[in-house]
């Protein structure tokens, strides 16, 4: 049999050499050609490093929220610390940091609170003659005024001590109120009392007590030694620097054997108080007065007020063309006069109420 050359037996000793197959990618531990790590190492050290990124940006997220709330939660105190900062630089200093130095961020100065301006405030008191209303010890008492009932005329409106005196007849059982104006916060201020009198007449007497030149009015007050006399004019004198009183005997006299008239019981000593202010820039504005016509035998009120920037001190009153009485003649507010008047004649009356009113600027 003749062998073919093409079908040539395998030699038993000769076969393929198996190659050799790498484990890159495959089990750990294996390195890569060239000695570089493999895929599963380098995506868990990826996934470490996200995480890490994600925690650190949650962080700052969460710290930059918390300094948002803080702002707010510490508004007031941070506006406490920044008026505090505002008054030491409002003269000029550089404003500072919380951290205490000095920088162009910081809190913008503000002007320091002026303290309170001088003030006026009323002091009352009810009861019985004689009644005082006393200003304390660290104000100073002004002029005041007065209340009374049964339709009682007084019979003094004046100072007593640092306060204001009114008296009624004691026969009269009637309730009485007194009123004082005190000034406050005008350092250096000072009152003098400035008076004058005279022995009524029948008919009209009037006298005036007058401030020195460096003084300023600032109310006025009355007295009447005895009965019965009306009271038809108690005000600031046409110039604002003093005050005056008018008043009418309700009595005639008997004459003595040459036709002179006699000084009896029937007249009155009557005297009036000007109120006189020393204080720096002091002031006086006296408004046009207001007026209220009264009927016969009725009652009316007319009031008063200052005007703006002004402190009232004292009123004053005109009971015209007719007799009347003013049952209240006082301040109602730290502004605005008040009289209360009742016509007691057959014929109207007007009746002109004025405000003193002050100023120190």
């Amino acid at each position: 049999m003749d062998l073919d050359p093409l079908d040539l037996p395998t030699s038993p000793t000769i076969s393929p050499v198996p190659q050799a197959q790498s484990s890159w990618p495959g089990s750990s531990g294996d390195q890569p050609p060239g000695g570089r790590p493999q895929w599963t190492l380098l995506a868990v050290i990826g996934a470490g490093l996200a995480v890490v990124l994600i925690l650190a940006l949650v962080l700052t997220l969460l710290l930059s929220a918390r300094g948002e709330t803080t702002t707010v939660l510490l508004g007031a105190a941070e506006l406490t610390a920044t008026s505090v900062q505002a008054t030491s630089t409002s003269e000029g200093t550089p404003p500072t940091s919380p951290t205490g130095t000095a920088g162009t961020s910081g809190p913008h100065a503000t002007a320091t609170p002026r303290p309170p301006g001088p003030a006026v405030h009323v002091v009352s008191a009810q009861g019985t003659t004689p009644l005082t209303a006393s200003c304390p010890t660290d104000e100073l008492a002004l002029s005041g005024g007065w209340t009374s009932t049964n339709s009682v005329p007084i019979s003094s409106s004046s100072r007593k001590g640092n306060g204001w005196m009114v008296h009624a007849p004691s026969s009269s059982g009637a309730l009485i109120g007194s009123y004082v104006m005190c000034l406050l916060r005008v350092s250096g201020a000072t009152i003098t009392e400035r008076s004058a009198g005279v022995i009524i007449d029948p008919g009209a007497n009037t006298v005036a007590a007058t401030c020195a030149t460096d003084e300023v009015l600032a109310g006025g007050g009355l007295s009447i030694a005895s009965a019965p006399i009306a009271i038809t004019h108690f005000s600031p004198t046409a110039d604002h620097t003093g005050f005056s009183v008018t008043a009418v005997s309700q009595t005639y006299t008997q004459q003595n054997a040459n036709g002179a008239p006699n000084h009896s019981p029937a007249y009155s000593a009557l005297d009036v108080y000007a109120e006189c202010l020393s204080a720096p820039k002091a002031h006086l504005t006296v408004p046009a007065p207001a007026q209220q016509s009264i009927s016969p035998h009725a009652s009316g009120s007319v009031q008063i007020s200052c005007p703006k920037d002004t402190l009232l001190s004292g009123g004053g009153i005109d009971l015209l063309n007719g007799v009347a009485v003013a049952t209240k003649f006082a301040p109602i507010s730290a502004t605005t006069w008040q009289a209360q008047v009742q016509n007691q004649t057959i014929v109207s009356t007007t009746v002109k109420l004025y405000a003193l009113c002050l100023s120190f600027s």
